[in-house]
């Protein structure tokens, strides 16, 4: 089975969101077949980010659940795969917060 993420990032002619790049990285590493859409505009993105009532970009979708960049690298540092629920991470997340 392929796995796929949807990701949503900045990329005008004068800026190319680094976040996103390493985003779409990550995945491609991680073996995901990554749907890059580009927010070609302040107005798009904005637009996109008050539909999704997220506050920034990047934003990945996994399974048509919305995973934070962070609980991508949780994922990499605590080797939890991407596919598992988003509860499994977000409990490793507070441990870890837990901690500092």
């Amino acid at each position: 089975m392929i796995k796929t993420a949807k990701l949503y990032r900045m990329v005008t002619d004068e800026h190319i969101c680094p976040y996103g790049i390493k985003s779409k990285d990550l995945l491609k590493r991680k073996g995901y077949d990554v749907e890059d859409h580009h927010l070609k505009t302040r107005e798009e993105a904005d637009a996109f980010m008050k539909n999704q009532d997220v506050k920034t970009t990047p934003q990945t979708y996994i399974d048509e659940n919305r995973i934070a960049v962070m609980m991508i690298w949780l994922s990499i540092l605590t080797r939890i795969p991407l596919s598992r629920k988003v509860r499994h991470i977000s409990r490793s997340l507070l441990s870890l917060q837990r901690r500092f």
